[in-house]
């Protein structure tokens, strides 16, 4: 297994340990991960000859800065040095049987420990309390292990994906949860695909992704009829989740015009008739060109995801997110039936929870990062994961989402729905 790019895993888990401050992770809680990473760490750099100490270095030149200190720092923090004058602070006996068993059973012995800190590291931090782990922490912590875990070549990811089927059992209750690592994280696809699927820019959720979740509003909206849904209040959510895929980069829009007849192959007739026309109904099909007010807005954005390291895309779905949802609440007894807005936002709901890992991971941490674009609503948005159970999802439960938009309305201090006569027409 080549050892530069398993630096950069190690790299990247301990950096985020590191650099996330106490209000997103509990100070004494990263400490424990980082004490439970110690043991698979020194078996990795025993296994390699001391050769992960000399990768670190390596990537350390490639991370620069700050981070690249820290990353030195590593070998001597962790007592990865094998060797060197100094004793080897783990016992070898238990490393050196580890590797027969490996061996034995055909299996990289290097993947095997790699894929034992990897899922240590996995299951500390999703096991967590959100008062120790802040879900946009969270998030980010597996957003960026798994864009880690993408750059591993194919054959070392072959390896790796064995490797947790074989380590698996040393966890226990959540031995289950380790042999699903490979197909949760999509490290089954070559990373070609994985680049050609998420379209243009960072991020791992797609513009297939983003068009199922934006769908999933839309079509809500056209199945809701007048008597439950004031047409007014329809057509202005409508105008508003329409209004967040502006914000979309002008060179996606054929992508999403191809999710959106895509997805409609997937639906029955009715559904299938919404979804297609979508394109059409929302301009996707004649945006040759953006307003200089809408590239000022996208150029806003395409910053400040960079600067979170989340993609665009992932913005603009959060955005789809956070208009449907707010907006629905709100609306007032006059203007929607009771239950209509929870019916609408289990629908989302289950959307969202059908997304893979890496995408829903991101997805939440994009929460965090437009939150301050709502103002006096910030601390709502930051709440959607939490209020959609997207924190259970992403750890592997199968949450069930009961009544969401009531549960926001009490939250805020709105009064629950009561259902009144309504004159249509």
């Amino acid at each position: 297994m080549t050892l530069a790019p398993v630096a950069r895993l190690v790299a990247t888990m301990v950096l985020f340990l590191e650099q996330a401050d106490e209000a997103q992770l509990d100070l004494d809680y990263a400490v424990k991960v980082a004490e439970y990473l110690c043991a698979p760490l020194r078996a990795l750099s025993y296994l390699s000859g001391g050769a992960l100490a000399a990768a670190l270095d390596s990537v350390a030149e490639e991370v620069g800065g700050a981070a690249a200190a820290l990353v030195r720092t590593l070998p001597v923090g962790f007592a990865l040095y094998v060797g060197a004058g100094a004793a080897f602070p783990e016992p070898v006996e238990p490393i050196e049987a580890d590797r027969a068993r490996a061996l034995a059973a055909e299996i990289d012995p290097l993947a095997a420990a790699l894929a034992r800190l990897v899922a240590t590291y996995l299951l500390l931090l999703q096991g967590a309390a959100e008062e120790v782990v802040a879900p946009a922490a969270l998030a980010r912590a597996v957003w960026c292990l798994t864009e880690a875990l993408w750059r591993l070549d194919r054959a070392s990811l072959d390896r790796l994906i064995a490797a947790f089927a074989f380590v698996a059992p040393e966890f226990d209750a959540e031995a289950w949860q380790v042999t699903v690592i490979p197909t949760r994280y999509g490290l089954r696809a070559t990373g070609a695909d994985q680049r050609r699927d998420r379209g243009a820019g960072r991020g791992a959720l797609t513009v297939a992704e983003l068009a199922r979740v934006y769908a999933a509003a839309y079509v809500f909206l056209e199945q809701t009829g007048e008597e439950r849904l004031d047409l007014d209040a329809n057509v202005t959510l409508g105008e508003h989740i329409g209004h967040a895929i502006d914000h979309l980069e002008l060179e996606q829009a054929p992508a999403l015009i191809a999710a959106f007849a895509t997805l409609a192959d997937t639906l029955c007739v009715e559904e299938a008739a919404i979804v297609r026309g979508i394109a059409e109904s929302h301009g996707l099909t004649d945006r040759h060109s953006v307003s200089a007010r809408l590239t000022a807005g996208i150029a806003h954005q395409r910053a400040t995801c960079d600067l979170a390291g989340i993609s665009p895309i992932a913005a603009v779905a959060a955005h789809v997110v956070t208009v449907f949802t707010l907006l629905l609440e709100r609306f007032g007894d006059e203007e929607i039936e009771p239950g209509v807005d929870d019916e609408g936002m289990r629908r989302l709901a289950a959307t969202l929870h059908a997304l893979p890992p890496p995408s829903l991971a991101e997805l939440i941490a994009a929460f965090d990062v437009i939150a301050p674009d709502f103002t006096s609503d910030a601390d709502a948005v930051r709440a959607i994961p939490r209020d959609f159970k997207l924190l259970e999802a992403l750890a592997g439960a199968v949450p069930v989402v009961e009544a969401p938009a009531t549960l926001r309305r009490a939250r805020a201090g709105l009064p629950p729905r009561v259902s009144v006569p309504r004159l249509i027409g």
